[in-house]
């Protein structure tokens, strides 16, 4: 389901909320991708997961960190609902996980996220 619950999707657009301020930041990075299922949202980066927020209760919410599958042994240092330190940091960590990955499994979801992309925000995308 991607329609989202009447109080993620208020907070979203509160002002005054964390959330909106998450969404503000996601508009402005156009390397970034927000999809969302019913009372949680992803972001990705590169096909990469590095945040996913889950409504628990009305107006409370589980933040996710980016999955250790993409820290290679490296640790975070910033907490997810920090966002504004915490997704460059885990941008890196995606960016050097596809680096020194042999085996790069990110290149076709890359490939999605561009395509998604290209479909939302492109000039003829309202044609």
């Amino acid at each position: 389901m991607r329609q989202l619950t009447p109080t993620l999707f208020d907070e979203l657009n509160d002002e005054k909320s964390k959330l909106h301020a998450l969404l503000k930041y996601v508009k402005v990075d156009d390397t970034l991708d927000m999809e969302f299922r019913g009372n949680y949202f992803t972001l990705y980066y590169r096909g990469g997961q590095i945040l996913s927020v889950e409504e628990t209760k009305p107006k409370k919410y589980k933040w996710k960190p980016l999955d250790v599958k993409y820290n290679d042994g490296h640790k975070l240092k910033n907490n997810p609902e920090n966002f504004e330190e915490y997704i460059p940091e885990a941008k890196h960590l995606i960016d050097y996980h596809i680096c020194a990955s042999k085996k790069n499994h990110l290149g076709e979801k890359e490939i999605q996220q561009l395509v998604v992309k290209e479909n939302n925000y492109s000039t003829n995308s309202n044609d």
